[in-house]
């Protein structure tokens, strides 16, 4: 099984995501990078009422993270209509895999991601530690590590790289690039 994700992206379905031609094996005995893992910093929903579609509110952080923990809960739920409400209409996901000594680019849109997310049967887990948020106006950047498990089994891990941007209904996702890799510590 290929070792992709955004989220498992393309674990599952590569071919309904992925625009450029299959990836070619990492080899396992190669762990070229590790990434130290803390418990994981909670990501959760606002619940200031105050704030309305599109307004920061009293915590901009607050509602960016909130788009990032509805993005993960969506997935753990196979509710394609969360997910894709994450993510802005020109929404795109970049996978970087290191293959021996380069990188390897995989990129398609959130249609790809959600037909893999609708398409499977299993449970998608993604779970995110020390979440960097840092925002500027309408430009959000949050930076986070992840773990990754496919029906509660570990599958793999990385670094998960999100631009938002701030429209009339909140923040949504408009770019998600991540790396992937087994070797984690």
């Amino acid at each position: 099984m290929r070792l992709l994700a955004a989220t498992v992206l393309l674990v599952v379905a590569a071919p309904a995501f992925a625009q450029s031609a299959a990836l070619p094996a990492v080899p396992k005995a190669k762990q070229l990078w590790k990434v130290p893992y803390r418990l994981p910093t909670p990501v959760t929903a606002s619940t200031d009422s105050s704030s309305q579609p599109g307004d920061p509110g009293p915590d901009p952080e607050a509602a960016v993270r909130a788009t990032v923990a509805r993005l993960f809960d969506g997935m753990r739920a196979r509710d394609t209509s969360a997910v894709r409400a994450a993510f802005h209409r020109e929404g795109r996901l970049h996978a970087i895999e290191r293959v021996n000594e380069s990188h390897r680019l995989d990129s398609g849109d959130v249609s790809g991601f959600i037909a893999a997310l609708s398409a499977s049967t299993a449970v998608w887990d993604e779970r995110v530690a020390d979440v960097d948020v840092r925002i500027d106006d309408g430009l959000a950047s949050a930076w986070m590590a992840y773990r990754f498990f496919l029906d509660g089994r570990f599958s793999h891990c990385g670094i998960d790289a999100m631009t938002l941007v701030q429209d009339a209904a909140g923040w949504r996702i408009l770019d998600l690039s991540y790396t992937t890799r087994t070797g984690c510590e």
